[in-house]
């Protein structure tokens, strides 16, 4: 066997000689499936079609099959060929081979494929190699939670936490930015709504000029700017079902305005372009243009090293750069929101035109009696050579999909008023320099210049969590991925690795008896109906990926111990709800009787929609964008997707590391024992990772079903490990005596920040999150809220964290605490739906 370790690059192209329907290829790698391709036409298909692999071990070969889909029986194998691990290399090869029998038989169909390994780095740079857009230093960044923090954010009596909140509005800042444009503004959407205003709380007549002036809508707005003669172009997803024809008039399944906007933007010279998203799978109607972003050219006279440089050479007054937005907002309805995240007190002011609630069936809540659906998100702001990247994605989709319009972009390499890309590193100082590198999902149906596939996000994500030494801390719309290592329903086709990659990353650190914590945040549901087959599947994944995790944690440490840790030592889910009584209600009726808004209207209570797609490791890196951890957004044909990654190099163990102590070392593994059995280095079955990988693929480790009478003690397990974590509220403060906010570098500060809006407090052990006292803090503060958001009781709650609703056994094993969500009949761990793909689904 050969150790190898990265990623494959395996592109089918087609076949020739097959005798066949509709031939399909499966790819698998120590016998067990990690891919399979769409169906081709008759005997000589054309695929076309790419995939990642992960390899991380030692491996014999790597095989592929040929199946035929016969409509109405089995699928007819086809014949196989094996690519010796030998052959893999970093060398690209194209390769056209005959088919064997299963009893090595040559055949006369034969397949053409190529295949590269992209090795992987191993804890050594944040920096991605060998993907579109190469990392940037000298740029800025700025980082926003919701989409708008300030006065009265967070929840009455813990307002001195708001000391521990970065203040940065996103709404206002994009407004600001768009108000204060001059040449050009671009914006790529899932959706926008024109009706609605990015300001709720005040105005602002000039960029950094608030109190004075209109709250416009983003269609006044960019109106106002058109009239102006600024450029002003929108790329917006193009979904099938929504029509505005005459009088026929259909939101669509989504409701994203999309014919809205470009009703409203008729007869003027705004520009807007609706793009399907025909990618190399399926047609226009499975997935989306998914990305959120807007371009601007903005004023240099905040830049002042920039201005010293070019006022030596003449006047600098009318000089521009270019800025971009990038994250996860949208603009459209129901983003609006603040840390509060308010069910009942906003409904007719801030939320008077923008009521939205998507997670229950229509008319079932309504504005005048809520709850509105609060939403939690993340932007950023990026700035310096960086933001000419998210500029060049803009324009080569505007190339690729709206070629008839193609010369409304504009002429920005014309136009000396707009900076030299080389002159962008000097926005900012280099003690305060933000290394930037843009990724994407996406391929050369919805983009010039892509030679296949761009999925350069997921190669971003498997290696920041290599590179990562001490903990994760996620928050994500959707989490799920690696099925060929699940305990069922191996074929889902959620192939990303992000999941295994986090399990491994744990399981490697408690083989070398190192502390490391993984955190990771999602809804409690996803949008939509929760009883409904789309989100009951996707819960079922999401399930099966957790169960996945927790057995590899579990089995790492029974056999290695620390004898009192329990696996949410190392890995923890949660989710966001609130809950909030009468006083200072604004809802205004009496809900329709046997509604879901008429228990709502007791209970008082409704879940945060996490729609967040961050990572942040070490308190070094950042990763924000549009994308899931699904393989939706990571596998890049399936919906379009845009991050960034981002580090200061000031602030980096990358650079620091030679300075830590023994001591610090020591101080990660505070709750190891004495009698923690001692690996043997490189005996240890651990080391490589994949053997541990594998071995987990290699059996179902759940495929027996768990009886009640073990449900019951699983969940006697997990209630003794929370009843231990309890003692620990007591040291929970909204301060801190040794550690000011403003001392921390900024994404420290971030992490801190979403910590303070969703824990409403602060201690001084959440600044090592790797260690077992924060990851049993943050899970009693998160078991708190749960008792108070769940009992018939109406109490308001300690911030918005919530346990997600799942019991774990020390080995691992994992139940749901209760069947269903509180307010629904939906099940907590999901099921099949048996008329939607999983394509849709994964």
């Amino acid at each position: 066997m050969i150790s190898l370790q990265g990623i494959l690059a395996f592109k089918l192209i087609s076949a020739e000689g097959l005798e066949a329907q509709e031939p399909y290829a499966v790819i698998n790698v120590l016998h067990h499936k990690v891919a399979r391709s769409k169906s081709g036409a008759s005997n000589n298909p054309v695929w076309n079609q790419s995939f990642d692999i992960i390899l991380d071990g030692s491996y014999d070969f790597v095989e592929v099959e040929i199946w035929d889909n016969v409509r109405f029986r089995a699928d007819t194998f086809l014949g196989h060929l094996l690519i010796p691990s030998s052959e893999i290399s970093e060398v690209k090869k194209k390769v056209s081979s005959q088919l064997h029998t299963r009893d090595d038989k040559v055949l006369t169909a034969k397949i053409n494929f190529s295949f590269k390994l992209e090795q992987a780095t191993k804890g050594t740079s944040y920096k991605v190699k060998n993907v579109p857009f190469n990392a940037h230093k000298n740029c800025k960044v700025t980082l926003y939670q919701d989409a708008h923090v300030g006065e009265n954010c967070v929840p009455r009596g813990y307002e001195s936490v708001a000391d521990w909140m970065v203040l940065n509005n996103a709404y206002e800042d994009i407004y600001s930015a768009i108000l204060g444009a001059k040449k050009f503004i671009y914006i790529t959407g899932w959706s926008v709504y024109p009706t609605i205003s990015l300001l709720r709380r005040r105005p602002i007549s000039a960029p950094g000029v608030f109190g004075e002036g209109e709250m416009l809508t983003i269609e006044g707005l960019l109106k106002k700017k058109s009239n102006e003669g600024v450029v002003i172009l929108l790329h917006l997803w193009d979904e099938k079902l929504s029509v505005d024809f005459g009088p026929i008039k259909l939101q669509g399944l989504m409701a994203t305005a999309d014919e809205q906007v470009k009703t409203s933007f008729a007869g003027t010279n705004v520009k807007v372009q609706l793009s399907y998203r025909v990618g190399s799978m399926t047609g226009e109607y499975m997935w989306t243009h998914h990305q959120k972003t807007v371009i601007v050219d903005a004023s240099i006279s905040d830049c002042p090293l920039l201005l010293e440089k070019l006022s030596k050479k003449k006047p600098s007054s009318k000089k521009r750069r270019i800025i971009a937005f990038v994250g996860g907002l949208d603009l459209t309805e129901g983003r609006w929101d603040t840390p509060d995240h308010s069910l009942f007190r906003t409904l007719f002011n801030e939320h008077q035109t923008d009521f939205h609630q998507a997670c229950a069936a229509p008319g079932s809540i309504l504005q005048g009696s809520g709850p509105r659906e609060p939403w939690h998100d993340i932007h950023s702001k990026v700035e310096g050579v960086v933001a000419r990247d998210v500029l060049t994605n803009f324009e080569q989709r505007w190339r690729k999909q709206a070629q008839n319009q193609a010369h409304a972009l504009y002429n920005i390499a014309g136009d000396p008023e707009i900076i030299d890309p080389k002159l962008e590193k000097l926005i900012v100082d280099e003690a305060n320099s933000w290394t930037v590198q843009l990724f994407r999902s996406i391929d050369k149906n919805s983009a010039d210049g892509i030679v296949d596939v761009d999925k350069s996000i997921q190669q971003a994500y498997l290696n920041a969590i290599r590179a990562a030494d001490e903990f994760l801390y996620i928050e994500n719309q959707y989490f799920m991925g690696s099925c060929f290592a699940w305990a069922h329903e191996r074929d889902a086709g959620c192939y990303n690795g992000v999941p295994l990659e986090i399990a491994t990353k744990i399981v490697e650190n408690i083989s070398k008896n190192k502390r490391f914590a993984a955190y990771i945040l999602v809804p409690m549901y996803p949008e939509g109906v929760p009883i409904s087959g789309a989100v009951q599947e996707v819960l079922r994944w999401q399930f099966h990926t957790m169960e996945m995790m927790y057995h590899m944690i579990g089995e790492a440490l029974m056999r290695y111990g620390p004898a009192d840790a329990h696996p949410c030592d190392y890995l923890t889910f949660f989710c966001l709800g609130n809950r909030e009584d009468f006083v200072g209600s604004a809802a205004k009726e009496v809900p329709k009787p046997g509604t879901l808004g008429e228990t709502l209207h007791y209970t008082r209570r409704f879940p945060i929609y996490v729609h967040s797609k961050m990572m942040i490791v070490d308190d070094e890196y950042i990763m924000v964008g549009s994308a899931n951890i699904n393989d939706r957004s990571l596998a890049g044909n399936r919906d379009t997707e845009i991050c960034i990654g981002a580090y200061q190099p000031a602030h980096t163990l990358i650079k620091q590391k030679k300075l830590k102590s023994l001591k610090s070392q020591q101080e990660k593994i505070e709750h190891t024992l004495d009698t923690v059995s001692k690996t043997s280095g490189d005996d240890d079955p651990y080391a490589p990772i994949a053997q541990q990988r594998h071995r987990t693929a290699k059996k179902k480790f759940s495929s027996k079903k768990i009886n009640s009478e073990r449900k019951e003690q699983i969940r006697q397990e997990y209630a003794d490990y929370i009843r231990s974590t309890i003692p620990l509220l007591a040291e929970i403060v909204c301060g801190s005596k040794t550690t000011s906010p403003q001392s921390l570098h900024p994404v420290q500060r971030f992490r801190l920040s979403l910590w303070a809006e969703h824990t409403c407090s602060f201690h001084d052990s959440f600044l090592h999150p790797e260690s077992v006292t924060t990851i049993r803090m943050i899970n009693a503060i998160a078991e708190e809220n749960w008792v108070k958001y769940y009992t018939p009781e109406i109490n308001e709650m300690n911030g918005h964290f919530l346990n997600y609703p799942v019991a774990i056994a020390k080995n691992g094993d994992i139940v749901t605490t209760q069947n269903f969500f509180p307010d629904t009949q939906a099940k907590v761990r999901g099921s099949l739906s048996f008329n939607l793909p999983n394509l849709l689904t994964t």
